[in-house]
């Protein structure tokens, strides 16, 4: 029965962005197929019909992480002239600027929508009392700026950040706030500079969230919070989920993770002879109690490990997360300089052979 009423939802939604037109500015592309960014699988199995994904949603057979393969949209397909209105619009202070601007069809139905009328106050109080109090704040994705002025009036120092300039001149000049024109860069915000970063229906539209949580995790201060919302499927309403139910939700899958390495080094015969312990390496080996229970798990000392013996750009790769990549890179450094060095000695033996043969030729 649920499945036949999403799929009648589906179908109707369908109708409506056919009515809109609503893929016109998409460009779209050749069916690609996407990995899970999760555990980098490609095997998948279908999850939900969702008309307004750009491809079809899936479920890793692995991990079980959703996400869209193969994509069929990327990013906007506008006309030159639209092209040009939006790199005007990206400076611009006018807001007659919009006028007949293609975005302004959107902001219509966002305001059709409830979500345009939203009371906020549920994602607010959750974040002020993880924060314990207001401080600074970044609205990831701030669209026409419905969140980054809730948070404004209550009382947050808040910046938003919108990538699509329409967007962004909306928020800045109906709405009076401080929302930017550009995506999130190394150098836009000093490090750890903001209290809590909350992101609202924004990740499911990315080709990369775990590079943006990246990017995030520099700007957020040691204990900040990161809040974000994705859609539920089958078109229910976004519910907020807790730490501890969260918590529920990854702590089997890091038990499962860890007990499967537990019975690999078991079954080789060398859990005796780890008498250092364990290094964890990668970024979700930086999750927030990771470590400890990993401890739990092996019942011997584990730690994070960092990559080592690099030089040049150590402020970018000193981090668990490209552990695996910089040892790769040293690894096939190092057998590169092996194999010269075996063709640098085999060369030397074969100059010296000859080198005694033509004196073996000369004096006999």
């Amino acid at each position: 029965m649920a499945t036949s009423v999403g799929s009648a939802r589906a179908a109707r939604t369908r109708r409506k962005l056919d009515e809109q037109d609503y893929w016109r500015h998409w460009r779209a592309v050749e069916p690609e197929a996407v990995a899970c960014c999760v555990c980098g699988s490609t095997d998948t199995e279908p999850f939900t019909d969702a008309p307004m994904a750009p491809g079809d949603v899936v479920r890793c057979t692995t991990c079980s992480m959703v996400f869209v393969s193969p994509v069929t949209v990327r990013g906007l397909d506008l006309s030159p002239e639209q092209e040009a209105e939006a790199e005007r619009l990206r400076t611009s202070s006018d807001l007659k600027d919009l006028d007949g601007c293609w975005e302004m069809q959107f902001l219509a139905c966002e305001e059709a929508r409830s979500a345009s009328d939203r009371d906020y106050r549920d994602v607010l109080e959750r974040v002020r009392e993880y924060v314990g109090g207001r401080g600074r704040m970044l609205d990831f994705g701030a669209g026409w700026g419905q969140f980054t002025a809730a948070a404004a009036a209550d009382g947050w120092d808040v910046v938003g950040i919108e990538p699509t300039p329409g967007r962004a001149l909306y928020a800045r000049e109906a709405r009076g706030l401080d929302v930017r024109t550009t995506t999130l860069t190394d150098d836009l915000f000093p490090a750890e500079h903001f209290d809590a970063v909350v992101s609202l229906q924004v990740f499911e539209h990315l080709d990369d969230p775990a590079a943006e949580l990246d990017r995030i995790i520099d700007v957020l201060r040691p204990g900040g919070i990161l809040a974000i919302e994705v859609p539920s499927v089958g078109g229910r309403p976004a519910r907020s989920m807790s730490r501890h139910t969260l918590a529920e939700v990854v702590e089997p899958r890091y038990q499962e993770l860890f007990e499967l390495v537990l019975e690999e080094i078991r079954s080789s015969g060398l859990e005796e002879q780890i008498a250092a312990g364990i290094v964890l390496t990668g970024g979700t080996a930086k999750m927030e109690g990771a470590i400890e229970f990993a401890e739990d798990v092996f019942q011997m000392p584990v730690r994070l490990g960092y990559p080592i013996g690099i030089t040049g750009l150590r402020e970018y790769v000193q981090d668990p997360a490209y552990a695996s990549v910089v040892g790769l890179l040293i690894y096939g450094k190092d057998m590169r300089t092996q194999q010269k060095k075996a063709v640098a000695a085999r060369e030397s033996v074969g100059g010296m052979v000859k080198r005694l043969t033509s004196w073996f030729k000369g004096e006999f």
